[in-house]
């Protein structure tokens, strides 16, 4: 009797530990881009995040999509990585380095939150990092970005953990102030044109001496007769411009999708997605 019971403690402790395993993995780095440092580095922030929110969050990059495209490569990895019912909400980054592309595949509340947001604003972030390849910053870029959107959309239990919610919660002070220092530079410009304008004009009101409009003041009188006068063109220049078409997969330079994807893994798991080129 002693001995069974031994025996289903210790199956719990190994499958307590299992799971525990699983939700302390969130880095699957098999086209070796990241160093160890920087692995250690994103796997805190990930796990913090699952802590706090309660949301789980998934970093692949690869070199052989398995014939896959960027989209289902990520859902279906994810499947197999953890566990649909076990992690309903969540999300996986995927870098397809064999097909020159990212892809963010999102479940649960991680679709309203992420995937309708559409490709363009991705794109927007990651670009600066992904022109230098510098893979490691663009996810610490995208990390911040995820938590602060968990953050706006999540209310504090009492434990010190967050309840995600479907719907905005209203921006606290430091948070105001953070979006508005996001639109300084826009600030700057405009307040440089307004001063522009108002230089110009202040000069304008200086300036007492009438322009003249011509030469005839230093002209004499009936020196210069003209019997004739035409214009002749000799040359034309005639520029062409072509219309680009927007995709869905966007393009190097700033190409993400405009808008979030609804589709299913291999596995039959609802996802919504968004992605680009690298």
């Amino acid at each position: 009797m002693k001995k069974t019971g031994f025996a289903v403690l210790l199956i719990l402790l190994l499958s307590f530990g299992a799971a525990q395993a699983q939700s302390l993995s969130h880095v699957a780095d098999q086209a070796g881009i990241f160093d160890a440092q920087e692995i250690a580095s994103l796997e805190e922030k990930m796990q913090a995040i699952y802590d706090t929110y309660g949301f789980d969050t998934v970093i692949v990059t690869t070199g052989d999509s398995r014939g896959q495209s960027a989209r289902m490569f990520a859902a279906d990895f994810y499947d197999e990585f953890h566990d649909y019912d076990t992690f309903p909400n969540g999300l996986i980054f995927s870098f397809n380095f064999d097909l020159g592309e990212y892809y963010e595949a999102s479940r649960g509340i991680g679709m309203q939150l992420f995937a309708d947001e559409g490709g363009e604003a991705l794109d927007e972030l990651l670009r600066p990092y992904l022109d230098s390849s510098d893979y490691y910053g663009a996810m610490n870029a995208y990390l911040h970005a995820v938590e602060r959107k968990l953050s706006r959309y999540s209310t504090p239990n009492e434990d010190g953990t967050r309840a995600l919610s479907a719907t905005p919660r209203l921006p606290t002070l430091s948070e105001a102030a953070e979006d508005a220092a996001g639109y300084l530079p826009f600030l700057l410009l405009g307040g440089a044109g307004v001063g522009f304008v108002s230089a110009s004009v202040m000069k304008s009101k200086l300036n007492i001496a009438k322009p003249q409009r011509g030469a005839y003041s230093y002209a004499s009188p009936d020196s210069l007769r003209l019997r004739d006068s035409s214009e002749i063109y000799l040359y034309q220049t005639v520029t062409r411009t072509k219309i680009e078409q927007n995709t869905s997969g966007g393009s190097r330079g700033g190409g993400g999708s405009s808008g979030g994807a609804r589709f299913s893994s291999s596995g039959g798991h609802s996802y919504g997605g968004r992605g680009g080129k690298l």
